[in-house]
């Protein structure tokens, strides 16, 4: 794993990211947890392309593992570039305070989504919409692709796959979980609410995806669930992977669906 960390960053470069990896409270210190933040969207991306990344070139949306990424760069002569961590994150930090932060405050839970009304109770039979994306039917290994950013979070530096990461390979035990997802939710929902939903997969069609997604969640809210189109496709031309690969990239697509549920 040394060999990686000598790749990715510029020895320099790499104290700096030791020093904020070790010395920010992020789980208890909200100045430090949007520090944090900024670090995670910064720590690896196309270097070559954009100042504001830490790493060698590498996708900004995973972490390539540690062995193929150091061949790659290897194999294309790439080296890290200095950068100073510090003074990208002065100038992040700059680029977001130069107008007042809105009026309006959110509230983040870190949370199963099976467990949402444990973690948002006051919020019970008040939620007017819910938009989200959940994980893809045997698309990715979220843990796994995020190994680096966990790293800086505390864990150690390897990129193994967890046992439940919501990552499914069957179609059955994936519409279950997605199920027992609406099911989390289902107490916070207003008497009237919407539920929008951005959803891939290469091994399911549009068609059945919309009557998988309805099914679901009529059966986890006991509510009448209406669609209010057939939903909106888009193709992902160019995913982050193949960018990274200099292959082909594959053909994806990602359908749009929104429900109301009354």
């Amino acid at each position: 794993m040394a060999d990686f960390f000598t790749a990715c960053f510029h020895a320099d470069t790499y104290e700096q990211v030791r020093f904020l990896r070790a010395g920010l409270n992020w789980r208890d210190d909200h100045t430090d947890r949007f520090i944090a933040a900024l670090c995670l969207g910064a720590l690896h991306g196309e270097s070559h392309r954009s100042p504001n990344y830490f790493s060698n070139r590498m996708p900004r949306t995973i972490s390539t593992k540690p062995a193929y990424s150091v061949r790659w760069w290897r194999k294309h002569g790439y080296i890290a570039p200095y950068r100073d961590a510090f003074g990208i994150l002065r100038g992040m930090v700059d680029f977001r305070f130069r107008t007042p932060p809105p009026d309006n405050r959110g509230e983040i839970a870190e949370s199963d989504a099976r467990k949402a009304t444990t973690a948002f109770p006051h919020l019970e039979g008040r939620v007017t919409d819910i938009i989200t994306s959940p994980p893809y039917l045997d698309t990715t290994n979220y843990r796994e692709d995020q190994w680096l950013r966990l790293w800086f979070l505390g864990e150690d530096p390897k990129s193994t796959q967890a046992c439940d990461d919501g990552r499914h390979y069957n179609k059955t035990l994936y519409w279950t979980f997605l199920k027992e997802a609406w099911e989390g939710v289902a107490p916070l929902l207003a008497p009237q609410a919407r539920i929008v939903v951005r959803i891939g997969g290469r091994k399911q069609s549009k068609e059945d995806m919309l009557d998988s997604l309805l099914m679901s969640l009529k059966d986890a809210t006991g509510r009448d669930v209406q669609p209010v189109d057939d939903g909106v496709t888009t193709p992902v031309k160019r995913t982050q992977a193949n960018s990274f690969r200099g292959a082909k990239a594959s053909p994806t697509v990602e359908h749009d669906f929104c429900f109301i549920v009354s």
